[in-house]
């Protein structure tokens, strides 16, 4: 399994079904708009990832994606934007085979350091105790979604979460993707320990919901192992978004 490819995003690159009929999708756009207040900007970055039983490598320990989209837009010279990360199961996840677990109200902390451990970014130690006021060690607390193909879930470039390894048999499929914002957006918590940004999150689930599409927010509530209803995304022409 450590072999396997894991990321595929070369496969994805033209393909209609994620860019236009996932990532574009009509419901989910609206969602988006209701929380930056603007037509859906598709960021110029995605994946499309698979997780093998035991397969370590595929695992992602603590972090915050802004780590990461940084580091992406710096490579390619450009200014490094902010981004509400989406999210979406391609296959049932959950706790058996690495689901993606949240930390609720990490983004409150703001961007906090991170270092390189094993390969991976990880959110360094003491980042969560600066948060809580707990001991340094102390682990974050952490909800696991269960999630359906037909999901999304989005989540800010500074929630902090993570996924397993992968106990299941069969592949876990997924894939990940954002969309740009801007630094005034409710819910684009400040870089500094900031504000948080329930209330617009839970807003726009709320209205996804009603759409037909099930949203887990930034704020999930839900507890680990709870499963979530699969209403499905719908296809949808691409909106004027630029990738």
């Amino acid at each position: 399994p450590e072999n396997a490819p894991t990321s595929w995003v070369s496969a994805i690159r033209t393909a209609p079904a994620f860019h236009h009929h996932l990532f574009r999708d009509a419901a989910l756009c609206s969602v988006v708009k209701r929380l930056t207040g603007r037509e859906p900007c598709v960021a110029a970055r995605y994946n499309c990832r698979c997780k093998l039983k035991a397969a370590a490598g595929a695992a992602f320990p603590w972090h915050q994606d802004h780590a990461f989209f940084r580091m992406q837009y710096a490579l390619r010279g450009e200014t490094p934007r902010r981004l509400l990360a989406a999210w979406a199961p391609l296959t049932e996840v959950g706790a058996t085979n690495g689901g993606v677990q949240l930390s609720p109200g990490s983004h409150r902390a703001g961007f906090v350091p991170h270092r390189r451990e094993g390969g991976f970014l990880t959110a360094a130690r003491g980042a969560f105790a600066a948060r809580s006021g707990g001991p340094a060690a102390a682990a974050p607390e952490a909800v696991l979604p269960v999630l359906s193909p037909g999901d999304v879930l989005l989540f800010t470039d500074l929630t902090m979460h993570r996924s397993g390894v992968s106990c299941a048999s069969t592949a876990r499929w997924s894939a990940d993707w954002a969309y740009e914002l801007e630094e005034g957006d409710t819910v684009c918590p400040p870089l500094g320990a900031g504000a948080a940004t329930t209330e617009a999150v839970a807003v726009a689930a709320g209205e996804a919901a009603a759409a037909g599409v099930a949203v887990a927010a930034a704020e999930p509530t839900a507890p680990a192992g709870q499963q979530r209803p699969n209403r499905g995304v719908r296809a949808a022409a691409p909106p004027e978004e630029r990738l």
